[in-house]
């Protein structure tokens, strides 16, 4: 990136590189953040649901969930567990979803290199004059 911009140029490039840099780590945090939460507060809603637990015992486990992550006052050995699952099972879809993306990507980066060095003449080729 530095060797193809001019010695002006060097400060706004880098600077623009970090700024992107941190925009989108900023991005995924949150992101990754958001989901992972979503997912670990619907896998506790229907282990627990599942287990025979009324709506209002359950949104009184959410909270004590909630609890524990603020405080570290545990929530009892079935609440605990369920939540324990959930968070695993959000993060591992989280992590496989990650991969999908960065497998896309990296095919997407491929085609478009192969694309450009196809478009790009070699030396001697009967290109432009240099």
């Amino acid at each position: 990136m530095l060797g193809e911009a001019p010695a002006d140029f060097y400060g706004p490039v880098t600077s623009s590189r970090t700024t992107f840099g941190q925009l989108f780590s900023s991005l995924g945090t949150a992101l990754s953040t958001a989901v992972i939460t979503q997912l670990t507060i619907s896998g506790i809603t229907a282990r627990l649901s599942a287990a025979g637990l009324t709506d209002a015992a359950v949104h009184t486990a959410l909270v004590g969930v909630g609890t524990y992550a603020k405080d570290g006052t545990r929530p009892d050995a079935q609440v605990f567990d369920a939540a324990v699952a959930a968070y695993r099972d959000g993060f591992g879809a989280l992590m496989v979803g990650m991969a999908v993306v960065a497998l896309a990507a990296s095919i997407v980066g491929s085609v478009l290199i192969a694309r450009a060095s196809r478009a790009v003449p070699t030396s001697g080729s009967g290109g432009a004059p240099s």
